[in-house]
């Protein structure tokens, strides 16, 4: 009578180490790909927030932007530590509904950097504002 063969084999113990080692490599690639799109979101929080601050900054002046204008910003957590805002003043807008006599300007804000893989990333803001001519 033969007696059962207790434990595993070589070949079992190899396939085994092969699935755990696949296994953590799928982890660490998903663990790469989560830091990747925080640290992505981090830098469009960023942008957004610096052209929101923009954006009021030149509601609170009360008087809209008559050309385009550029403003760049330098910040660490953007690669080549530069993030350019471009406002762009729209007088020709007209309100939805055509409202007469509405002395309206949008303003479009668009915030670009150089991100990872050299691709551009874009945060666009728009706002209505009240089309009034500066004092002379």
């Amino acid at each position: 009578m033969k007696r059962r063969q207790r434990g595993i084999t070589l070949i079992e113990c190899l396939i085994s180490i092969v699935v755990f080692g696949l296994g953590i490599i799928a982890v660490a690639q998903c663990l790469l790909a989560a830091f990747r799109m925080s640290h992505l979101s981090a830098q469009v929080g960023l942008a957004t927030l610096y052209t929101q601050a923009q954006m009021e900054n030149v509601i609170s002046l009360g008087v809209a932007p008559t050309s385009q204008d550029t403003k760049t910003i330098t910040d660490a957590e953007f690669p080549q530590n530069t993030l350019t805002i471009e406002i762009y003043p729209d007088p020709s807008f007209v309100p939805p509904g055509n409202v007469a006599g509405a002395n309206l300007v949008e303003i479009t804000m668009d915030a670009h950097w150089i991100g990872p893989g050299n691709k551009r990333r874009d945060v666009i803001l728009q706002s209505v504002m009240p089309n009034r001519i500066m004092p002379q």
